[in-house]
Formats: structure tokens, C-alpha cells, sequence
């Protein structure tokens, strides 16, 4: 894998907005020098979020992981940083430990409560997004921000490559046909798996041999062709 990017980022001598929707770190190792809008606290060994630094960032790849990743936690200040950090921060803030282990010694000493949704639901929130009622999860920092990042990505870009996608958040799916009727020009490379069994049975109902329904879906509008909806 890292062997495709750095052979990518050569031959298109281009810097990458990465929004990965994994909650591993597998791309920080790839491309090593990257913005994710995360910055040093002196004397503690987890990073604080800047979402200047995230949104102004036009030298450096940027990796964004929407729905979290392993590292991002919660925090504790001592208590003479506490007025420095903690009150200008809002209620739902992940931090960024430099290893996993860090991130999980955090989440076994502390417990973390179900919170209540707008709608009234309870809402179990941590630093992985998953399951139902994905956009009321996040509210997190980072996340927010991220989504945000994600939309001036595909506004401002036209080309896109998706990687391992199943189209199954609606929010994202909804970005993304926006993306299409944004650009009257577009270069969109989509990596996907599919069964053997399936791939032929695709082909004959869509034109298109990916996974899913609304992967296909996608690929006739960006084809601007009749997009069958059975």
C-alpha cells in the first residue's frame, strides 16, 4: 500500500486529502509527513486539536478520519492547566495519544456515560463512530471539523479516488453526488472488491460491477447515464 501512494504522489506530484472512515492509523505510517490539525502540549503526552491549523493547511497531505481512530481519547489536565485547556475546550473533545496503548490506558481508568441526542435517544459517544445515528455521534472534536474538511475537499477538487467504500452512510453518499454536480469535468477511480458471483449479475443490471446498489448508482450518475433504480 505504501508503495502505490508514494509511487502516486510522484508520477502526480500532488498533495492528498485523505478521509478515511477506518479507525486504524495505517496512513499515518504511509505517508508520514501529514496535517490532521493535531499540535504538541508541552509537558503531556497526547496532542490538543486546532482546527486552524487543520483548515489552513495548503503545504502538507492531510488525513482526516471522520468517524475517529484508535489513538483519539479523552484527556485529564493538571489542575494548573485546567484553565488553560480544559475550559476552552468544548464537552465532546478527543485529544490524540502517540500509540494505541496511551489512548487505552485513558479509556480503562475512566468511564464515559451514555449522553442524550437532540431527539432525545441516548447516545453512546467515543472516540470510534459506528452503528446508528452516526451524525449525532458527531459532534466530537475532531469529527466535525473533519466533515467540513471533507466537503471543501470535494468542492474544491475534481478528482477523487474511493477505496474500499460501500456507500452504506447516506451523509457521505449525499456529499458525493453533490461532488458530481459540482464539477462538469471529473477523473473519479473507485477501488472495490466484489464476489465472483455477483460481479457478472452487476454487470448486466447496472453496466457496473461494484458491490452495492448505491455504488452503482454513483457510477451511472458520474457516467451521466440512466441510473436504474429497482
Amino acid at each position: 500500500m505504501k508503495s502505490f501512494f508514494d509511487s502516486f504522489i510522484k508520477n502526480e506530484n500532488c498533495l492528498l486529502d485523505v478521509f478515511n472512515l477506518n479507525y486504524d492509523n495505517w496512513m499515518e505510517y504511509i505517508l508520514e509527513d501529514y496535517n490532521d490539525g493535531y499540535e504538541e502540549i508541552p509537558s503531556y503526552n497526547f496532542k490538543l486539536f486546532n482546527a486552524q491549523k487543520y483548515m489552513n493547511n495548503y503545504n502538507n497531505h492531510t488525513i482526516s478520519h471522520i468517524h475517529g481512530q484508535i489513538c483519539f481519547e479523552e484527556a485529564s489536565f493538571e489542575e494548573k492547566d485546567i484553565g488553560m485547556y480544559d475550559f476552552e475546550e468544548q464537552g465532546y473533545t478527543l485529544y490524540k495519544y502517540p500509540t494505541f496503548e496511551g489512548a487505552n490506558n485513558y479509556r480503562r481508568r475512566h468511564v464515559r456515560s451514555d449522553d442524550i441526542s437532540q431527539s432525545g435517544h441516548n447516545i453512546f459517544l467515543s472516540n470510534i463512530i459506528t452503528g446508528r445515528m452516526k451524525m449525532d455521534k458527531l459532534l466530537w472534536s475532531p469529527m466535525q471539523i473533519y466533515i467540513y474538511g471533507l466537503m471543501r475537499a470535494l468542492f474544491e477538487n475534481d478528482e477523487i479516488i474511493i477505496i474500499g467504500y460501500g456507500f452504506g452512510d447516506l451523509y457521505i453518499n449525499s456529499l458525493l453526488m453533490k461532488f458530481l454536480s459540482i464539477h462538469s469535468r471529473k477523473h473519479i477511480t473507485i477501488v472495490s472488491y466484489v464476489k465472483d458471483e455477483k460481479y457478472t449479475s452487476n454487470v448486466a443490471s447496472y453496466g457496473a460491477p461494484f458491490g452495492t446498489h448505491e455504488e452503482n448508482v454513483f457510477v451511472k450518475c458520474a457516467m451521466n447515464k440512466e441510473v436504474i433504480t429497482k
